[in-house]
């Protein structure tokens, strides 16, 4: 019977294959949009240009999975169903698709579109047209554009009608937008007028708006019409001239008084009132409501659930000073990061109960959040090391402990790793070995303010200060090796420099590393290995840590910007110091705590490429043990290789250095390789690939390699070249490279696979430790050996 269905069900997929079946008699499927685009050669950022164009087009054909239109076949499967339903859901989410016929209008209005977008891109005489071919009932559309030349700034001159506010206006020429050199287009013109308002607004003039301003353009150069004496002639030579001589415009910045004759009247806040937990508008006579009063500022409650004082510390206005835009968006973003509230919003309106003009009645209306947040999390997860694992984690959150906005946060977890192998027995169950449990729980106190016993005089409220304290224990069970133990606590200080730069002060940090049980095959691995011997040893870590953050992702609204990160941290040298002013002391705690030095560094920068993001890292990090230490302590090694590093080899399989011995990798009885030094780079080239659900399910793909390794600090006996040498560091360098898919789910979660393989070995000295001429990609047994498969969530930088 199966067999008699099976040509039945041939019959039919080859039908829906036929994509134009059910076209409407006279009309076309559109198969493909194309832009060719033409501009002078000192045009920059032409990949972006393109795809700016492309996504203007009005009409799109359908999707396509490697190549074929899988949802219009499957709309094509059951063509009448659809046709009856029209509201169905596999229509209304994408699942299945319409056919795309070509619609000329649309095509009309893409060139206008086009047309208009480069006119407000400076393009003032660029050309669109369009041309379509049709073949086999399908059309082909070609956009082709010619740009022409484009617009350089000259200069501004500014004409206002109040020599005060042209003055205010003045002030400030130093932060313009409009630098001359630079391409000009309309969207300047309006970030120029935004930047205006917003300078006005912040010296208090609140009715100040984008209405008072406006702009003229001149696009006549002197320069030109004196050297070409044509203006005409001008625009036909400019793709030949030099940027110094290309076509320029001067802009005038015109300020004129509105109808609201306010607009250059300078405000100051008046009387400041705040609804913690405001209903509605009943509570403006609500006589029964708790009163509370700090310095100018009046607080209104049902209940006293919130400390006056910590709302206080958030709000950036003061009676009698002048109006601030920039400090009514701070009150606003402050409010809201304590967590206590569901919602803050700012009433400004003109205070008519003082004799002075010009003054605004400031009232604060707040909604309190739930004061308990609970949150379960369950994973399954799969990597390299092991082949099922599963993690699960209990925790709750008191948003408002000791009604000061302090939130206290407990956390409990635990988790299972699990090695699939045929040979460990005969039953399913007994094919599955137990690689490593671990359970721990983690408290911690965040504070809105600096806990300090001292004032801080160069601290305001704009640096949005924080206290973070913490405290942690986790054990880990490693089967047939060891159990261990690391109980942790730290002090943390974060504020905020300004929107680019933030600093995290630890000024002291406890880890103490314990190891209550090692197998006798571990204890005899540690007793001939002294670098193993030392990272494993019982110890405790007191030290202080310092770290220094740069991202200027909001100021490039996720266009071309650049993270850094900067830490330096120190333990050992404070309870040297200590122990060294009492023999006893120092003779108690003997060689058990840890000494060392250790800088870290992550620099990435992240360019667009039109639709493309060119993402690329640099990281680096040593380890510096000092006096009687030899290497790090285990918790604070680097590692190499995994999903977040060099994704060609496993994680903790890589280095250090050029060592390598193949029983060391056993997917079962490996030892982590972990070193002292770190260096790793990677590039990756992101890109979209298709979207399915209305966009539900965005699918990106990814090309990369990546290139690092660790290093030990000093030469081992256990690890021959596994130190680190400035004249091996090219020789050390493993890299590799692969392929990624990336499952975006509505911007809530990314699940992400990356298969990747070595393409140099740092322990392979035949052709430099490069491996090109070995990749045999359509032999399984090759990829059993060398594909990398990555399962991870989020990006890896």
């Amino acid at each position: 019977m199966l067999s008699g269905l099976l040509p039945v069900l041939l019959v039919l997929v080859l039908q829906s294959c036929d994509s134009t079946r059910y076209l409407p008699e006279g009309t076309y499927l559109l198969r493909s949009n194309k832009v060719t685009l033409k501009t002078p050669s000192y045009v920059d950022e032409k990949a972006t240009l393109s795809d700016n164009l492309t996504a203007l087009i009005a009409q799109k054909p359908n999707k396509r999975l490697l190549g074929i239109p899988v949802q219009l076949y499957l709309y094509n499967l059951r063509h009448q169903k659809y046709v009856q339903d029209t509201a169905n859901y596999q229509l209304e989410s994408g699942t299945v698709e319409k056919p795309v016929i070509l619609d000329s209008s649309l095509t009309a209005r893409t060139v206008q579109n086009m047309q208009s977008f480069l006119f407000n891109s400076g393009f003032f005489y660029a050309r669109v047209r369009d041309t379509v071919k049709l073949n086999a009932r399908k059309a082909a559309v070609t956009y082709q554009v010619a740009t022409g030349p484009n617009y350089l700034l000259r200069g501004t001159t500014y004409d206002v009608d109040d020599s005060l506010i042209k003055q205010q206006l003045l002030s400030d020429t130093g932060q313009t937008l409009l630098q001359p050199g630079k391409p000009f287009t309309m969207m300047l013109l309006d970030e120029e007028r935004a930047r205006l308002t917003a300078h006005m607004q912040n010296l208090g003039y609140y009715r100040f708006s984008n209405e008072n301003i406006s702009f003229e353009i001149d696009t006549l150069d002197p320069s030109v019409l004196q050297s070409l004496g044509d203006p005409f002639s001008a625009l036909a030579a400019t793709d030949s001239v030099p940027p110094s001589r290309r076509n320029t415009l001067s802009v005038r910045i015109l300020v004129r008084n509105s109808a609201d004759s306010n607009a250059y009247n300078a405000y100051k806040i008046g009387r400041i009132r705040v609804y913690p937990d405001f209903a509605d508008r009943n509570d403006y006579r609500n006589n029964t409501l708790i009163e509370k009063q700090l310095g100018d500022v009046t607080f209104r409650y049902h209940n006293y659930w919130l400390r006056e004082d910590v709302i206080f510390r958030n709000i950036f206005f003061e009676t009698g000073a002048r109006y601030s835009q920039d400090n009514y968006d701070r009150t606003v973003t402050r409010l809201n990061d304590l967590g206590v509230f569901q919602y803050v919003r700012i009433s400004l309106t003109d205070d008519t109960t003082v004799p002075e003009d010009h003054v605004l009645r400031c009232t604060i209306y707040m909604n309190p959040t739930p004061r308990y947040d609970f949150n379960t999390n369950f994973e399954v997860s799969s990597a390299s090391t092991y082949t099922l694992g599963s993690a699960v984690s209990f925790g709750i959150r008191n948003r408002n402990l000791f009604k000061g906005a302090n939130q206290f946060s407990v956390t409990a977890s635990t988790g299972i790793e699990l090695i699939y192998d045929d040979a460990l027995g005969e039953k399913i169950s007994q094919k599955f070995f137990t690689r490593s449990r671990n359970i721990g729980a983690t408290a911690s106190l965040n504070l809105p303010r600096f806990l300090v016993p001292f004032p801080i005089r160069k601290a305001t409220k704009s640096n949005l200060p924080r206290t973070i304290i913490s405290l942690g224990s986790t054990l880990l069970d490693r089967t047939d090796y060891f159990t261990l133990i690391n109980t942790t606590a730290s002090l943390t200080y974060n504020w905020r420099q300004s929107p680019t730069k933030t600093w995290e002060l630890s000024p002291m940090f406890v880890s103490v590393f314990r190891l209550p049980y090692t197998s006798p095959d571990f204890q005899a691995r540690l007793d001939t290995n002294t670098f193993l011997a030392n990272s494993y040893r019982e110890v405790s870590i007191v030290g202080e840590s310092l770290t220094y953050t740069f991202s200027n992702n909001e100021q490039k609204r996720g266009q071309n910007y650049t993270y850094l990160r900067l830490a330096a941290e120190e333990a050992g040298g404070l309870l040297s110091g200590v122990a060294s002013l009492s023999k006893r002391l120092d003779e108690g705690l003997g060689n058990r705590f840890a000494q060392y030095l250790r800088f870290d560094s992550d620099l990435r920068h992240f360019l667009s490429l039109g639709r493309k993001v060119l993402a690329m890292r640099l990281a680096a990090g040593v380890g510096l043990p000092y006096s009687n230490n030899t290497s790090l302590p285990y918790p604070k090694q680097y590692f190499a290789g995994g999903a977040y590093s060099v994704r060609g080899w496993r994680v903790r399989t890589l280095g250090p250095g050029s060592y390598y011995n193949p029983a060391d990798v056993d997917r079962i009885y490996f030892i982590d390789r972990t070193g002292d030094i770190r260096i790793e780079g990677s590039a990756e080239l992101r890109f979209d690939l298709f979207r399915l659900f209305g966009g539900g399910i965005k699918f990106a793909g990814a090309t990369f390699a990546d290139a690092g390794n660790v290093w030990l600090a000093q030469p081992n006996a256990s690890y021959p070249g596994g130190e680190f040498r400035f004249n091996k560091l090219w020789h050390d360098l493993a890299v590799s490279t692969g392929v990624g898919i990336r499952l975006n789910f509505s911007d809530f979660i990314i699940l992400r696979v990356d298969g990747a393989i070595p393409v140099k070995r740092p322990y392979q000295d035949a052709n430099g430790g490069w491996t090109f001429s070995d990749i045999r990609l359509g032999n399984s047994d090759w990829r059993s050996n060398n594909l990398v498969l990555n399962f991870a969530i989020g990006y890896p930088f």
